[in-house]
């Protein structure tokens, strides 16, 4: 026989976790409760916050390349004039060999200019009796370079390529740089 309570058939438990669930459905609202309104807003407040600060250590990292590349351009310009300052003095030098004195005198004048430091040899090239480097004497009076027969060119250009080979070899290949540098000269 059924017994009916307040109007309610009461029917025996089959399942026992649904009987579980309805004793304790007020923790498990809790639970929830708790879930949705403190938990998930801590995790995206915590997402948020790990990309904020990922994301100044990328502009930190920015603005230090920036400081850099400055520092860089301000040292350029810094080197450039200084570079420039030595060049007016040596065109000045160079200038001067076609109206004075022998050509012996370039190391005495290259002590004097300043930034001499800074350049450990000048060369006077001449071929075929005339200048050829620097321009600023090549220009000056006196015969220019000869024309030169295309064997003796094709000739010369191969020993440059070959004397170049063999310094690349040194280099490159067998990281001999001492006998590099000799092959260069």
């Amino acid at each position: 026989m059924t017994r009916f309570a307040f109007g309610r058939r009461r029917l025996p438990a089959r399942e026992p976790g649904r009987a579980w669930l309805r004793a304790h459905r007020h923790e498990l609202q809790m639970a929830a409760l708790l879930t949705i309104m403190v938990v998930l807003p801590s995790a995206v407040l915590g997402t948020f916050a790990w990309r904020a600060i990922e994301n100044e250590k990328l502009l930190w990292g920015e603005r230090e390349r920036q400081t850099y590349r400055e520092l860089a351009n301000l040292a350029g310009r810094g080197i450039d004039e200084r570079l420039h300052a030595v060049e007016r003095g040596w065109s000045t030098t160079i200038d001067s060999l076609g109206t004075a004195g022998p050509r012996g005198r370039l190391a005495q004048r290259e002590a004097a200019l300043p930034g001499g430091e800074l350049i450990r040899g000048a060369y006077l090239i001449s071929a075929s009796g005339g200048v050829l480097y620097p321009p600023a004497l090549a220009s000056r009076g006196g015969p220019g370079p000869r024309a030169v027969d295309p064997e003796t060119l094709e000739r010369e250009r191969e020993q440059f390529e070959q004397l170049m080979s063999r310094g690349e070899e040194l280099e490159y290949l067998a990281h001999d740089h001492a006998r590099a540098i000799a092959a260069y000269r």
